[in-house]
Formats: structure tokens, C-alpha cells, sequence
């Protein structure tokens, strides 16, 4: 007999005791003896239902975990000792649960089943003489009947009912006397057998909560440690954008100026290595696409090359280069005379004021900013991202409408020259304009209206040189950014603020992680708000 079952012939243990208890105490009353019963027998019944309800408390605690049908629960709480009690599933899930517990706490249950037993046993609710006087009032000798069934069943007019107790009475008389004086003097037992089912009931508490507490925490743990993972993933992955890069454009078959890689631009929430990339070629102004989805090879990989899906339906096989990424691709689709769109010409389109504008807008700027975190110092990214850098794609099924889920950002896979080649090593505070640049971008996408718009820069110069044009802008977003909070929230404006000067504090080795804290996360919230993930 599994654990699972022994509780629920225990549950069902105390319906039946004290269902007895209340019927012994009816019959007491009806000859007269239930005054000299009447204080021991509450204690026992109010012990009984409190255990009871206790009992019936932690088993659904046990069991919610285990069973996610409601309908089930109830049937196992109503029905205890049924054929419900004795399934496998239910028995093999409670063992998982408790794991290396699970004996113990089986001890535990069978040591309440032994504690039930007792409890009948001193009730002696079975005994001849409680039956003889049960029995009588409702007329039916037969002591092997059940006494409930009995008494619901068959019960008899009243006024015959005082004739056969006294009957009864008079023949088990001594039996029944020493019944009622064992009955009145067992408080000394009543307590020691109800303190020891509160004590193996803490018990059994005390397993499963800190089970579930163990649970909790290395899940807990288990989760920081993948969070971990995926930001130390997020904060390296321009190292690997830039392997990517570095082996697309050796292995690129053609050296004319036409083609190009569009990387596709996300925020990316786990340590998986992925890339979608679109590689176009300008032909009689619309662009042959191939669209692909790479990732990287295992380090341990056996294989010699690799095949990098090439232009059109070409293929061709790659050898490993040194210092690039052995990459793997799938995905492989062709079209032609797909439209773009830049960042700067959406503005308009979701310059609307309803919610779900508002939510595109804040996606697009934690896609940004992402992007610039994980981009920035690798070819893809090796400067300040500008706004006439990201375009969205029009979507096919829908001409006139663009996928701004999708923003991509372009670059030319042809050979440079060596002084347009990004440097190899990272250069001090090189991030400096990428994040005033980003800081104006989220301004622009929080207002959907552009800097050059607004009338704090029109208050300035446009500025002669682009240093002098960079300085001005900021001066301006500074004004600008004083209204962040109004219209986008607390998490936002912080956002905008560290872009702006916030990062002033950082060093070239931690303004990856600083950024991720304060920038990329809190725009996470932002866009969890407003889809509903999240509730304030």
C-alpha cells in the first residue's frame, strides 16, 4: 500500500470517528448518562475535528503541486479511501516530490494511521456495551450492523426509543458503567495520543515545506546562474559578431561593390548563438535576397569546413579561417524586390499616441540599445549606430507596411581599405559618441518625432563641424530629456539618462555591464509594462 493511499484512509478515519462519537453522544443523552461524559467527550471531538481539518489542510498543500485538475483534488478530498487514492500517478508523483524524504514521511502517515487506530480502540465505539445502547434506541440488535447506517436509517418513534434503553441499560449495565468511567477519566490519553498526531503532523509539515523551500531556492539558483550566463553572453557577444563577420567576408565569392549582409537586430535573452542574416544584391533597383539563420559550430566539431549558404542558390564549402567563426546556416529562401524603410522615416507611423504605437516604439528602442551593447566595437557596429543605419523590411503579405519587429542594419561584405578596416583592439572610451548618439535615439523613439524637430535645437547652431553638431545635439536632448518621465515613465528616462552622461562613469572594461543594468533592463521592464507581463 503506497504512502498516498495510507493518508487517505486516515482522512477518512476521522468523518468516521467522530461521525460515531456524535451518535454515542446522543445515546447518552437518552439514558441519562451523557452529564457525567459531557466535558471529555466535547474535548474529543473538538481534538478530532481540529486534527481533521488540520490533516485535510495539509494534504491539499501535498497534493496541489502534484495534481493540477481540480476536479481530481476534490474527488480525492470528498472521497477519501477510494479507488482515486490508490493511483500510481498520484503515488509516483508524491515520491518525486519528496524525493529523499518520501520514506520518512510514509513513516510519518502510517504513524497517524496507528494513532487513528488507538483512538478507535479507546473510543470503543465498537464495544458491546456502546453498541448495545446504540443499538437499542433504533431497535436493531445486531451489533455487527453499522452503527451510522443504523442510526440513519432505521431509526424508530420516539416513545419507544426510552423503553429499549433502559432495557439495554439494565442488561449491559456493569459493562456500560465501566465504559463511561474509562471514557471520563482518558484525558491523560487523549492528550498523549492528539500531541503525538500534532507532532507527527509538524513533522510532516516540516518535510514538505522545507522541500519546497530547497525547491524554491535552487531554482532560484538555477535561474541567477542562467541569468548570469545570458548576460555575460550578451556583454561578449560583439566578439563574437565580429568572428562572424571576419569569416563571412573571407569566404564572400564575389569582390564587386554591389552586395551586402543585412544582420538581423535582436535582444537576445538566452546564451544560444544565432544570427539572421540577409545577404542582397542591387539589380535594376530592387534586391535579390537570400535569406539565412547561422550559428556556430560545437568547439569540439570534427568537421574540417563548413557550408555558408552563398548568394542566390549557390553554396560553397569554407574552410575554417583563423580568428573567424566556423559557422553553420539554414533557411535558405530567395525573393526579389523587397522595399526598405530607414529608422528616421517610421517616426511618423508611430508618432500615434494609442498603447500599442507606444509599445512598438519601446521595443524598438530596447532592440537598439541591445544592439549597441552587443554590436558595438565588432564590423557590424564599429562606431555610433545612426538612425539612416536600421531599416525595416516591408512585410509581403502586407505592401505598404513594414516589419518593425524586424529592424536590420546593413554592411558591405567587399574588401576595404586598410584605413576604413575597424581596429583590431579596443580603443579607451571609444563608446563615448555611440551612447550620446543612442541617448538621442530613445529620445526620438520615445516621442516618435526627431531632435531636429524640436524647438530646444532650434534654439542652437546647427553647428559647423560634425563635433560641433554633436554638441549642440546634446545640449538639446538634455532639455528634451526633462520630459522623458512624463510621457514614458520612470524606467525610460533612467534609461535616456545614463546614454546621456550616466556612462561618464564607467571604464572601457565595465561599461558593457553597466549598460546591461542600467539601460537594457529597465527598457525590458518598460516594454513588459506595456504588453501586460508585468503589473504595477
Amino acid at each position: 500500500m503506497s504512502g498516498i493511499e495510507v493518508a487517505g484512509l486516515v482522512l477518512g478515519a476521522f468523518p468516521i470517528a467522530i461521525t460515531l462519537l456524535e451518535k454515542y453522544g446522543e445515546a447518552a443523552k437518552r439514558v441519562g448518562l451523557f452529564l457525567h461524559i459531557r466535558v471529555e467527550w466535547k474535548h474529543w471531538k473538538d481534538d478530532l475535528k481540529f486534527h481533521e481539518i488540520a490533516f485535510r489542510r495539509h494534504l491539499r498543500q501535498l497534493l496541489l503541486p502534484l495534481v493540477f485538475d481540480d476536479e481530481t483534488i476534490e474527488q480525492l478530498m470528498l472521497s477519501p479511501g477510494s479507488e482515486a487514492w490508490k493511483s500510481y500517478r498520484v503515488a509516483a508523483v508524491l515520491e518525486k516530490r519528496l524525493l529523499e524524504a518520501y520514506e520518512l514521511y510514509r513513516s510519518y502517515i502510517d504513524g497517524l494511521d496507528q494513532v487513528m487506530n488507538e483512538v478507535k480502540e479507546h473510543l470503543a465505539l465498537d464495544s458491546d456495551a456502546v453498541q448495545g445502547v446504540m443499538n437499542s434506541q433504533v431497535g436493531e440488535p445486531d451489533a455487527s450492523s453499522c452503527p451510522v447506517n443504523i442510526m440513519l436509517n432505521h431509526s424508530q418513534p420516539p416513545s419507544k426509543a426510552p423503553a429499549r434503553l433502559r432495557s439495554a441499560v439494565t442488561k449491559d449495565g456493569r459493562a456500560f458503567q465501566r465504559y463511561k468511567i474509562k471514557f471520563s477519566n482518558g484525558e491523560s490519553l487523549r492528550k498523549r495520543l492528539f500531541e503525538r498526531m500534532g507532532d507527527t503532523l509538524q513533522k510532516m509539515e516540516k518535510l514538505l515545506s522545507t522541500g519546497d523551500q530547497d525547491s524554491r531556492l535552487v531554482q532560484q539558483r538555477n535561474l541567477a546562474l542562467e541569468k548570469t550566463a545570458v548576460d555575460s553572453s550578451l556583454c561578449n557577444f560583439w566578439v563574437t559578431a565580429k568572428r562572424l563577420f571576419k569569416s563571412l567576408a573571407s569566404a564572400w565569392p564575389c569582390q564587386c561593390q554591389h552586395h551586402d549582409a543585412r544582420l538581423l537586430l535582436e535582444h537576445r535573452d538566452t546564451k544560444k548563438t544565432e544570427f539572421g542574416v540577409t545577404f542582397t544584391r542591387v539589380k535594376e533597383s530592387s534586391w535579390d535576397i537570400c535569406q539565412t539563420k547561422i550559428t556556430e559550430s560545437e568547439p569540439d566539431s570534427q568537421a574540417a569546413t563548413e557550408t555558408i549558404i552563398g548568394f542566390g542558390t549557390r553554396a560553397r564549402k569554407v574552410p575554417k579561417q583563423r580568428g573567424g567563426m566556423p559557422v553553420k546556416s539554414a533557411m535558405k529562401s530567395s525573393t526579389k524586390g523587397a522595399k526598405v524603410q530607414f529608422c528616421g522615416s517610421v517616426y511618423a507611423s508611430l508618432r500615434d499616441e494609442g498603447m500599442n504605437r507606444k509599445a512598438q516604439r519601446f521595443q524598438i528602442s530596447l532592440v537598439l540599445a541591445s544592439s549597441v551593447l552587443q554590436l558595438l566595437e565588432s564590423p557590424w557596429l564599429p562606431k555610433a549606430l545612426s538612425k539612416n543605419e536600421v531599416l525595416f523590411t516591408e512585410n509581403a503579405n502586407d505592401p505598404g507596411n513594414y516589419r518593425l519587429d524586424q529592424p536590420e542594419i546593413v554592411k558591405s561584405l567587399a574588401p576595404r581599405h586598410p584605413e576604413d578596416q575597424p581596429p583590431e583592439t579596443r580603443q579607451t572610451q571609444a563608446y563615448n559618441a555611440a551612447l550620446d548618439k543612442l541617448g538621442i535615439l530613445l529620445l526620438e523613439l520615445c516621442f516618435g518625432e526627431t531632435l531636429e524637430q524640436q524647438p530646444c535645437r532650434k534654439r542652437w547652431p546647427e553647428g559647423n563641424t560634425d563635433a560641433e553638431k554633436a554638441g549642440f545635439d546634446f545640449l538639446a536632448a538634455k532639455e528634451w530629456h526633462n520630459h522623458v518621465n512624463a510621457e514614458a515613465g520612470l524606467d525610460y528616462a533612467d534609461s535616456v539618462d545614463w546614454c546621456l552622461w550616466g556612462y561618464r562613469n564607467s571604464t572601457p572594461d565595465s561599461w558593457r555591464q553597466n549598460m546591461l543594468q542600467r539601460v537594457i533592463q529597465p527598457l525590458q521592464r518598460c516594454c513588459d509594462y506595456l504588453s501586460g507581463r508585468v503589473t504595477v
